[in-house]
This record gives C-alpha cells, structure tokens and sequence, in this order.
C-alpha cells in the first residue's frame, strides 16, 4: 500500500504535504518553488543557478563558515537548485533545520566578496561542462527542439551572461521567486513528536 500523505496550506499559502514514518530517527524536506531554471531572463541565463548556490554563503545570521558547521556539527545535508532544495536531518534536529531553513529562504546577504568566489566556480563548470559531450548533448537538443523558447536556456548561463550578473540581479530574483507563492514542501520521517502546523 503506496504511503497516503496528509496535507494543510500556511497562512503564507504553501502547502504542506506530510507523513510519518517512524521506522529510522530521520527526517527529509524536499521543498519545490513554482518558479523553475527557465525563468531566468534570457540575458541573464544562469541567473537562478547563481541565486542557489549564493543562498548558502552566508545569511544575516550565519557566515559561510558557520552556516557550514551548523550543518556538519549535526550531521545534516542540505542541497538547494533551481526549482527546489532538500534538507535531510535526524528527528531530533528538526525545529533547528528549520531555522537554518528559514535563514537561507529569508535572510541570504549576498556578500559581493562570496559572489565573485562562485561567479568564478560557475564559469569553471560551464568551461567544463562544453568540454564534456555527454554534458552538453542534452543542451543542444533543448536548443533545436525549442529554438526562442524558454526551454532551450541553459541553467548554468553562458560566460557572457554569467559576467553580466550583478549583485542586484541576485537579491531581485531571490525576493522575487524565492517565495512561498506556489510552493510546496513535503516532510517525511519520524515527526509524530512535533506539532508540524505551528512549527
């Protein structure tokens, strides 16, 4: 019998779909924004990919490093990409992966020091990913198959744009679609101890 999960809506609007299990001391949130990699503007593609991976270099609470270690201390994971993020913890760390959760949703600060660190990594992924046909070939196909359409934009950018980007472009994206309009998160593993709603 596939699992039934329950469900509530936040006053925010997001829904909240939930389910315990009880059978390890784990829990994992998987959380899908509405706005996906293609709503990065065409001049600016790269643009949400450069948003994810800047929301875990630091927050008005955190630094990188201390963000990090928040992280590690408690043996939990955390994977942000455009579209969603997913946060795996033990139960018992629960109310505090939702703070961290919080934070990087709300409080990301975008330091132009930490930008340029990852606008350097993101146009050495892209250097690599155009040296890799297996990389690219997927590229190409959105390109012919959906020529002008949003679907053909590549989520890692083109060097061009990704020189483009300011620190503006980010903050303006991340209050703009990091949001809970259309969201929604899913929760599973061992919560029958929490009061998911008022958490």
């Amino acid at each position: 019998v596939y699992p039934k999960a329950q469900q509530f809506v936040l006053d925010n609007g997001m829904k909240v779909f939930y389910y315990n299990n009880s059978t390890t001391p784990k829990i994992n949130i998987v959380l899908s924004f509405k706005a996906k990699d293609y709503y990065d503007p065409q001049e600016k593609q790269g643009l949400y990919e450069f948003v994810t991976r800047m929301m875990l270099e630091g927050t008005k609470k955190y630094s990188a490093a201390q963000f990090a270690h928040e992280l590690e201390s408690r043996g939990m994971s955390i994977n942000i990409y455009p579209g969603g993020l997913s946060l795996s913890m033990l139960s018992g760390d629960f109310e505090k992966g939702l703070e961290l959760l919080h934070d990087v949703l709300t409080d990301a600060i975008f330091d132009q020091h930490e930008l340029e660190k990852i606008r350097q990594h993101m146009l050495t992924d892209l250097k690599q990913f155009w040296d890799n046909p297996r990389s690219f070939a997927g590229q190409l196909i959105r390109e012919n198959i959906y020529p002008n359409h949003p679907y053909s934009k590549n989520s890692l950018g083109t060097q061009t744009s990704l020189e483009a980007i300011t620190r503006q472009d980010l903050i303006d994206f991340y209050k703009k679609y990091i949001s809970p309009y259309g969201a929604k998160v899913a929760i599973v593993g061992d919560i029958k101890n929490y009061h998911l709603k008022k958490l």
